[in-house]
């Protein structure tokens, strides 16, 4: 109460100086009692208290009581000094003095300033005694008000001195009409803030937020604490108040605004008020924080539930789960709200996530049942896989579910759509035994026998006999019972009855009942599976090959599809396979011609080949291709679209880029890339063809352990690949790596790179740049030039080609005049460099011919096309110098000569490529 002691203090020091002077008058009245020596000091100590030297004052009166201790005038002496300590408040001194007197008249008047020292001194039971005692005798003090406010603050202090609730609530009562009767006088300031606090524990709330209110008007510096006080107090018994004063309080922006944001919409969710919430929360929730944040986010959530907007609710309650404290029971109150929004929603990615935590808090929990059908609702037609999984749990998890009937045929059928036959057949079971009465029952029969047939085809081989037999002896009672079925129905049964009658090796039965079958037939559907079967009865045993071949080919040879269509190919394949091994000649060719077309066949109608069959029939392809020897079935064309299908299924190529990896079985996987990029370079299909190849490439680098066959055969057709298409810069920088990379100075692969990357890059010189001078094209001719005098036989045709070239490359820009001459003159140069006999680099350049003949075949060619070539310029300078009658001979010569080439075998590409234009050039001319 400091404060309330100091606004006070001066007020009753005013008081006592004027007492103390009324006491020294009163006693030199009684000037009779006293010496002369008294009187004057008494006088001299009046002087100096009217001069307010209380310090003087006192040090006189003391020098007074030691020389005087039996005066008369001790008590008004007592009185003063009492009133001189207090203003030097020193209360224990005072009070000492005040304890001395002994007059009731003095002690009367010292009554007020005695109470001041006891309180001062905090000795709360004597001043509440005395107050009590002095305000019981109205007439001894004129300022009650006072000792009322200093009576109130002790009875305060007093009561928060108690343990006891209710002592403390006793003192409070007596405390509070005091404060209140001093609200409206000098001590209001300091009234109505205890007088609030009073209230607010004797639960007056209305009353406590009126003084509140009172005292912020009279101290606006503490708006923000006092009217978080008033909204808290608002909130027992007026609680839209208090959402208005939470609003006021957080728009200040002050420490309590995330305290008055979160309280008021925690009020507001408290009331049910959805739509408020929802009005103040926009501004309330950019005050919190942390969990408050994370709380006000789930009333948001709730709310938005309550008034059905499903979508927003969702992504509030979202964030509140995301409280990483939450107990297990909170999580499911918001799990279970949230599941409700997915539901609304059907938002199933949600639920699964939201089943997936509930599952890890309890995967018991009866609730969870109800989470799963859900589940089943929004998944069943979009999702089946999922929605059956949650029918599961349902039947595995919560065996007493009330719906249990009606999930368990709806697991059933939900299971049959997605083919899981057993599993199908199996809960069919269980309805069928827990209710025998079921409404459900005709169908459960219906579908537990198709399950069963279906359960047969899709079983794995070691376990197909054993159902099989459960599957004969049930169609066997099914068949008896042909009130059940339809007859194409029971066709279709008595079909598969004799199938599985094969299958199961009780052969006497099953031909008993085939025949039956095909009497009783006249469509094509059941003849043609009828052969079938005998087929496969036939195709188990080699001594019946030709039975099986007669009995397979009739099955095939009606147009209705037939059953297992793509095994019975397979199953053909092998048997004239084995047929071939016993013949010879064309019969033999023959024979593999059709096992091969039955092989792709079985492809076809989706077998997948065993890998060794798949590359036997892409080189058995290949090679008729390469050969040109087609089929009579297949022409070039087709031929050629099938061998790529089958190559790309091999290689597990399913689009363009492919993005298969060939490290398994990587040897032969590369010669089928290799065959597949040239294939599609048949169709024109340049694109994919350069595809193919910078997979292969990548493979072959991406993997350099693997003993790779063709890595620079591939690196040169994806080089020429770019050319083709136009990717001059790729083509030209990939031969560059063939050439830096060779690992021999003269290797065929890196002399074809030189004289392609030359040609590339002379394509796009600028014309300014056909100039001897010109340092680009300077180079080009240096590199052919290289290649051509290092020239190797087993090189060959590289060297020629590169002399060759480097002709067509020099000459190209030149006038027509100048050109022919200038032809003329390096061809018979290149001549003399490969055919000069006294040249020992030629001598030297021929000597291995007999090891490589082959190549001296491609070297006599290519200097027999100069010396064509030659004739034909000669032959063009005759005209150009108008010596015309010289010139047919001469053309003549070139003509044979390209003819003769023409009609040769095995020409080098780039060869026949000249010889074929040279031709196409002169015929035209002529």
């Amino acid at each position: 109460m400091a404060q309330n002691r100091s606004s006070f203090t001066g007020i009753y020091s005013t008081f006592l100086q004027t007492f103390g002077v009324c006491l020294l008058l009163t006693s030199t009245l009684s000037a009779r009692e006293l010496t002369p020596q008294q009187s004057f000091m008494l006088k001299r100590i009046a002087e100096y208290w009217k001069e307010g030297d209380s310090s003087l004052a006192k040090s006189q009166i003391l020098s007074f009581l030691s020389k005087y201790p039996e005066s008369s005038a001790l008590d008004n002496l007592y009185a003063m000094l009492g009133d001189i300590y207090i203003q030097e408040k020193d209360y224990e001194s005072a009070n000492v003095y005040y304890e001395k007197i002994n007059s009731d008249e003095v002690a009367s008047k010292t009554v007020f300033n005695k109470i001041i020292c006891l309180f001062e001194l905090q000795k709360t039971d004597e001043v509440i005694t005395q107050i009590t005692k002095t305000i019981a005798n109205p007439t001894q003090i004129q300022d009650t008000e006072t000792l009322k406010f200093l009576l109130a603050e002790s009875l305060q202090k007093k009561a928060l001195s108690y343990v006891s609730i209710e002592d403390k609530e006793h003192v409070l009562l007596e405390a509070l009409p005091l404060y209140e009767g001093l609200i409206h006088g000098k001590y209001g300031e300091h009234s109505l803030l205890p007088a609030a606090q009073i209230a607010e524990k004797l639960n007056k709330y209305p009353d406590a937020c009126t003084y509140y209110t009172m005292y912020l008007r009279q101290n606006p510096d503490q708006n923000e604490a006092v009217l978080l006080k008033i909204a808290l107090l608002q909130e027992s018994f007026k609680p839209k108040e208090a959402v208005k004063t939470y609003s006021n309080l957080y728009k200040l922006r002050g420490p309590y605004s995330s305290k008055a944001a979160f309280n008021q919409l925690k009020i507001l969710y408290k009331e049910q008020n959805y739509k408020d919430l929802l009005f103040y929360q926009e501004q309330a929730i950019e005050h919190l924080s942390g969990k408050e944040l994370l709380m006000a986010h789930y009333w948001i959530g709730k709310s938005l539930l309550h008034l059905e907007d499903f979508n927003q609710s969702k992504k509030h309650l979202l964030i509140a789960l995301s409280n990483s404290e939450l107990s297990n029971v909170d999580q499911k109150v918001i799990l279970s709200n949230l599941i409700t929004c997915a539901g609304k929603t059907r938002d199933s990615s949600l639920l699964n996530s939201l089943i997936e935590k509930w599952e890890k808090i309890d995967s018991l929990d009866p609730s969870l049942a109800d989470a799963y059908l859900l589940k089943f609702q929004i998944l069943n037609i979009i999702d089946k896989k999922g929605a059956c999984e949650a029918l599961e749990k349902i039947v595995t998890l919560f065996p007493s579910f009330q719906d249990r009937e009606p999930v368990l045929f709806n697991l059933a059928s939900l299971q049959y759509k997605m083919e899981q036959w057993e599993a199908s057949a199996h809960t069919l079971s269980n309805l069928l035994i827990e209710f025998p009465q079921s409404k459900f029952s005709n169908m459960s029969y219906r579908m537990k026998l198709n399950c069963l047939i279906e359960d047969v085809n899709t079983t794995a081989q070691e376990s197909k006999r054993l159902k099989k037999t459960t599957l004969v002896e049930f169609l066997q009672e099914s068949l008896l019972n042909k009130k059940a079925f339809s007859s194409s129905e029971l066709n279709n049964y008595h079909y598969i009855y004799c199938k599985t009658l094969f299958e199961i090796d009780r052969t006497e039965d099953a031909i008993y009942e085939i025949q039956n079958f095909i009497e009783k037939n006249v469509d094509q559907d059941s003849l043609a599976k009828a052969y079938l079967l005998m087929a496969n009865f036939y195709g188990r045993n080699d001594e019946d090959i030709p039975l099986f071949i007669t009995a397979a080919e009739k099955a095939l040879s009606f147009e209705q599809e037939i059953e297992d269509k793509n095994t019975l190919h397979s199953k053909l394949f092998n048997a004239y396979l084995i047929s071939a091994e016993n013949s010879t000649g064309d019969q033999k060719d023959e024979l593999i011609d059709k096992a091969a077309l039955h092989l792709f066949s079985s492809f076809e109608c989706g077998s997948k080949l065993k890998k060794n069959n798949a590359y036997w029939l892409s080189n058995h392809f290949y090679g008729k291709i390469e050969k040109q020897q087609y089929m009579p079935s297949l022409d070039g064309h087709h031929l050629i679209e099938k061998t790529i299908a089958l190559i790309e299924n091999i290689l597990d190529i399913n689009h363009y880029p492919p993005s298969s990896n060939i490290k398994n079985e990587a040897i032969l996987n590369e010669v089928e890339m290799l065959k597949l990029s040239d294939l599609l370079g048949r169709l024109n299909k340049k694109t994919e063809k350069l595809d193919v190849l910078e997979v292969l490439v990548y493979q072959q680098k991406k993997y350099p352990n693997i003993e790779w066959k063709y890595p620079r055969k591939a690196l040169l057709e994806l080089a020429a690949t770019y050319s083709d298409i136009g990717l001059v810069n790729d083509a030209i920088d990939t031969y560059d790596h063939l050439i830096t990379s060779s690992e021999f100075a003269s290797s065929y692969i890196a002399n074809v790179a030189i004289i392609e990357k030359c040609r590339l890059k002379y394509k796009i010189l600028d014309a300014t740049d056909f100039d001897n001078e010109a340092p680009e094209f300077l180079s080009i001719l240096d590199d052919l030039k290289s290649l051509e005098i290092r020239k190797k036989i087993y090189s060959e045709p590289t060297h020629l080609e590169a002399g060759l070239t480097y002709i067509d490359l020099k000459t190209a820009h030149m006038h027509k005049d100048k050109k022919v001459e200038k032809e003329l003159h390096l061809l018979e140069i290149l001549k003399n460099n490969f055919s000069n006999s006294d040249d020992p680099a030629i001598t030297e350049y021929l000597s291995p011919n007999n090891l490589y003949p082959e190549k001296k075949e491609v070297y006599k060619n290519y200097l027999k096309y100069i010396d064509s070539l030659i004739y034909l310029k000669k032959a063009e300078l005759c005209l150009i110098e108008k010596r015309r009658s010289e010139a047919p001979s001469l053309i003549r010569s070139a003509i044979i000569g390209f003819r003769e080439l023409a009609d040769s075998k095995n020409l080098p590409l780039d060869l026949s490529k000249r010889i074929h234009s040279k031709l196409e050039a002169m015929e035209k001319t002529l």
